[in-house]
């Protein structure tokens, strides 16, 4: 019978596949300051004017800033899968019997595969992201849109094509 119980307490645990909302406000909040980093970038080189388009920065960032969110989690969870995937426990045999050296040993290497995939996960879509917004903003829609749906389209654009990128990485650990 207790088996039974651990078997499903062991399906019943995600294993960080669905975040808190602690972990989805944070991402969010990372995500919308790194969004609104390339209003600078309009402001500055393409001279886009701020009070002329508040709503429009506002309704852009926000979308923005959701797609991106959600590609920090799932690049989160793939490379925190390949982090422990390539990484072993700490085994209690190496601590003879000293339960309390055990527990702080699991809770490093926890710790470790945690902020290892966060870090990474942070880097790697805003460097994907920015990279983006400046093909996209600069070189493909410079001439062809008003700077403000510029700012949109490529704010979105970069980073829903963060986020396309990050589901690619869930399906190559077979989530998706």
């Amino acid at each position: 019978m207790a088996t039974e119980e651990m078997i499903d307490d062991d399906l019943d645990f995600d294993y960080g596949r669905n975040p808190s909302v602690v972990r989805r406000g944070a991402y969010f909040l990372i995500a919308l300051v790194t969004v609104l980093l390339p209003v600078y970038l309009y402001v500055g080189v393409l001279d886009m004017q701020l009070d002329e388009a508040q709503i429009t920065v506002l309704i852009g960032s926000m979308m923005g800033a959701l797609l991106l969110s959600l590609a920090y989690h799932n690049i989160y969870f793939s490379k925190r899968v390949h982090v422990v995937a390539d990484s072993s426990v700490p085994t209690k045999s190496s601590f003879k019997k000293n339960v309390d050296a055990y527990n702080a040993a699991v809770d490093a290497y926890e710790s470790k595969c945690t902020v290892t995939a966060f870090c990474w996960s942070l880097f790697y879509n805003n460097l994907l992201y920015l990279s983006s917004v400046v093909v996209f903003g600069i070189y493909v829609l410079a001439s062809k849109v008003p700077k403000e749906a510029n700012f949109v389209l490529a704010t979105i654009g970069a980073s829903g094509f963060a986020f396309y990128n990050s589901r690619k990485a869930m399906q190559a650990i077979g989530e998706l």
